[in-house]
């Protein structure tokens, strides 16, 4: 398996809400738009948070 990591920015950030858990996952891993939003509050909350990637299989 090729794993690649992105910067999530403004061109590809459709693609990365897009996917999705398997079916039976979603109670354990959160969806890349809520981490996103997650990260976004702690950040303006004075946390420093590194850049967000997404993995591309």
């Amino acid at each position: 398996m090729k794993i690649e990591l992105r910067e999530i920015d403004d061109s590809n950030r459709a693609i990365s809400f897009a996917l999705k858990t398997a079916p039976g996952q979603e109670a354990y891993i959160a969806s890349n738009e809520g981490s996103l939003r997650e990260a976004r509050e702690e950040e303006n909350a004075g946390i420093a948070v590194s850049k967000l990637y997404f993995r591309k299989v």
